[in-house]
């Protein structure tokens, strides 16, 4: 048995067997699973992080946005009509020209304006994002309220194949690493993952209902995750590319786009993920071992916050980053620096995830520490000398940017971010030691950040759908 610590999370899933049980449709349970189980269950085990954690408080806005959604999707039933490309993502918004831009897809809307539209989740705050500066946008938002309430009415169909999964899994990490659920945990498990299934069969539904057979490719962000298992599938009964954006870190132990040796090259587990993976550029390539095609395409996003928002920094100004776990420890590592370092700005960045859980733990502790809710990572990075943090994506898109880029060396960043160029700490007072010297900037960026973006994108399209103008 190993030590925590040195235990991956792959090593969990090394049993072909896994993918074995089947939903009723006969599609492996593990594949709908594998995330929760292995990201929210065994890595928070091992590693002691707490899962994130992802609510939406019921508030009349939230009732209104609904109301909106629905009448502004029948009002614009057409959109997806006679569109070749469809990109799908939540609403990751700035704005341009005064008007709500989804900074994730609609650049990519842009160089096709009229042959592409965007499928768009719910806010995190279900702000109504008008007005839009690229139009042609449906709202999924509907369909996913109707396949959670869905998933709570009936989940049972799946329970006993599910259960038997969860119980080898089980077996599986106490052999690794001597921990283990519960019954009463089994059976938790074993309702959620149900209910995922129910979730996922009716998001795929959702969408088989709404494209229509002039569509050719669906650019989707989180394609490659395993709640995405539905969807490829029924796409690839249609002969739809499917296509995973990059949209956040990728590393050798990513879950999302890494699998055990001993099932990556299963039929089973190729069945359910896209063909395609459009990413930042080649490092990101060589950290995933997942059976897609990775084209490096760049960051669009960046590559314009770059050039619109680079300023004079702040000397010793600091930003702590939040990554939606574990956030009270991010706020007394902020306030323990506050204390110790003067002369320094510090700021605490949350996760936008976590923005009114970080408040209320402040509001609690009764201390005070300045938490930086500038809506624009860009326009903090910019303006940021130092930033810190764990494992996040805003670690890399530093690169070029910030003076000083350093990582707390905690088994979860061990763990997710098993290599990296930064610089690293594992007390808070040795970050301390660390801030008060010198060190080299990183400014290479080209194998992290690919240039050239628009070429990129329409080679990639032309090559695989031919024109699409």
């Amino acid at each position: 048995m190993q030590n925590r610590g040195q235990i991956t999370l792959l090593e969990i899933e090394d049993n072909p067997k896994l993918l074995n049980y089947l939903t009723y449709d006969n599609v492996p349970i593990w594949m709908i699973g594998r995330y929760y189980l292995l990201y929210n269950i065994a890595g928070a085990m091992l590693y002691e992080y707490s899962p994130q954690v992802r609510r939406r408080r019921m508030s009349f806005q939230m009732i209104k946005n609904i109301n909106q959604t629905l009448f502004y999707n029948l009002k614009n039933r057409n959109i997806l009509h006679k569109k070749k490309l469809i990109l799908c993502a939540i609403n990751r918004k700035t704005v341009v020209d005064g008007k709500y831009f989804n900074r994730y897809v609609d650049f990519f809307k842009e160089i096709y304006p009229n042959e592409a539209a965007v499928i768009e989740q719910p806010l995190m705050e279900w702000e109504w994002p008008f007005p839009r500066y690229m139009n042609d946008v449906y709202f999924e938002t509907i369909g996913k309220i109707n396949g959670e309430i869905v998933s709570h009415l009936f989940w049972k169909r799946d329970y006993k194949e599910t259960e038997k999964l969860v119980r080898l899994f089980n077996l599986n990490l106490f052999q690794k690493s001597g921990l283990k659920l519960s019954e009463k945990e089994i059976v938790l498990c074993t309702k959620h993952i149900c209910q995922l299934i129910v979730a996922m069969r009716f998001q795929s539904k959702w969408i088989e209902k709404h494209i229509t057979k002039d569509v050719k490719m669906i650019i989707t962000v989180g394609a490659g995750f395993p709640h995405s298992c539905f969807t490829n599938l029924m796409l690839k009964k249609y002969g739809i590319i499917s296509v995973e954006l990059q949209h956040g870190y990728i590393t050798k132990n990513n879950i999302m786009y890494n699998y055990h040796q001993n099932i990556v090259n299963d039929q089973r587990v190729k069945n359910g993920l896209p063909e395609y993976a459009l990413t930042y550029g080649n490092w990101w390539n060589n950290e995933m071992n997942c059976p897609v095609k990775k084209v490096a395409i760049g960051n669009p996003y960046r590559d314009m916050a770059v050039k619109t928002y680079q300023t004079k920094k702040l000397d010793n100004s600091i930003v702590i980053l939040g990554i939606g776990e574990n956030t009270e420890k991010y706020i007394d590592l902020t306030y323990f620096l506050s204390q110790s370092l003067d002369g320094y700005s510090i700021k605490y960045r949350p996760h936008p995830g976590e923005s009114y859980l970080a408040k209320k733990i402040v509001k609690k502790k009764q201390i005070i520490i300045e938490i930086d809710m500038e809506p624009e990572i860009y326009k903090s990075l910019c303006t940021t000398s130092v930033i810190v943090g764990e494992v996040t994506t805003v670690l890399f898109e530093a690169i070029g940017i910030c003076n000083r880029i350093i990582v707390w060396n905690t088994d979860y960043s061990k763990a997710y971010l098993p290599v990296h160029p930064f610089e690293k700490f594992e007390e808070e007072e040795e970050l301390v030691r660390l801030l008060k010297k010198k060190s080299n900037v990183i400014r290479s960026t080209e194998d992290f950040w690919a240039t050239d973006w628009q070429n990129n994108f329409k080679r990639f399209i032309e090559q695989t759908i031919g024109n699409c103008t």
